[in-house]
């Protein structure tokens, strides 16, 4: 397991349940390049993406998923959200409120 790797996962994952999803998809992004294999994480990052507003690096993660992923389940999931993504139906989170 590279650690590097799992430590921009880790942070990422952690920004992304604060609501930090610009954040998240840096850290992931930088993990994945490290662990390209890690498909629930790419998962999450293709979340990200959407949530972020990046809509088109969204579709292009699930799209990535859905055709090369082993995990069955995932690229099950994958194609329903790039159907999702076609019919405009995932939308951007709203943005977050400073405290």
């Amino acid at each position: 397991m590279n650690t590097d790797g799992r430590q921009f996962i880790n942070q990422g994952l952690l920004s992304y349940q604060e609501g930090d999803f610009a954040a998240a998809v840096g850290s992931l992004s930088q993990g994945l390049k490290l662990m390209p294999n890690d498909w629930q994480n790419r998962f999450v990052l293709a979340m990200a993406y959407g949530r972020a507003g990046m809509m088109r690096e969204s579709r292009q993660e699930f799209m990535t998923i859905r055709d090369i992923c082993p995990d069955a389940d995932l690229r099950r999931k994958a194609a329903t959200a790039v159907t999702a993504l076609a019919q405009d139906v995932i939308k951007p989170a709203p943005p977050k409120r400073k405290s």
